[in-house]
């Protein structure tokens, strides 16, 4: 039960509305990038194709991470995984009465960034913009990446997360919306 209350809360952060359980802070605001997605598959009856990928990190060192009891590759890579399905659902739910909006297969898009060597700390140039959207199809992309911070605080095991969400149109290569949102439990 606990674990699926955790989930709840990182979805319902995820798309921009959520209670921490430590902060007692609700945002009922919509998701700035759920909107322009809206805006988005409203504006046209071309298929709207939306490539997710984002990296997870820990500002915690490995030591630390695993004396606090987690591996650290499994905490960053499940972290990650989480996410993104937090995030593909939340956007397939929203996005659901948009018959042109679907996403790219996770995989693919997996694979494709490997191939390209991507970082999240570097630029998308136009090259390579051109190249995701080829490859996968994709018309836009929504970069996330997610920082968790595992702590002792008093024993009690508070963890901390933000998220931050970017939609970037791949042919532009503007950003049409960006979001960050943190949760305490």
């Amino acid at each position: 039960m606990r674990n699926s209350w955790f989930m709840v809360v990182g979805l319902l952060s995820t798309i921009g509305c959520a209670h921490s359980p430590v902060t007692h802070s609700w945002t009922t605001k919509a998701s700035p990038v759920a909107a322009a997605l809206r805006e988005v598959a409203k504006s046209t009856t071309a298929p709207v194709a939306v490539a997710i990928y984002g990296e997870a990190r820990t500002p915690v060192s490995d030591k630390q991470l695993i004396k606090l009891g987690f591996d650290p590759e499994r905490w960053e890579n499940s972290l990650r995984n989480e996410e993104q399905t937090r995030i593909e659902q939340s956007y397939l739910e929203q996005m659901r009465p948009y018959k042109n909006f679907h996403l790219v297969d996770r995989m693919t898009v997996s694979k494709l960034f490997e191939e390209i060597k991507f970082s999240m700390t570097g630029a998308l140039s136009p090259a390579i913009r051109v190249k995701i959207g080829e490859m996968s199809g994709a018309t836009h992309l929504i970069l996330f990446e997610v920082t968790r911070y595992p702590t002792d605080e008093h024993n009690r095991g508070i963890i901390r997360q933000t998220t931050t969400v970017r939609l970037i149109h791949l042919e532009t290569g503007e950003v049409l919306a960006s979001q960050t949102s943190s949760i305490q439990w």
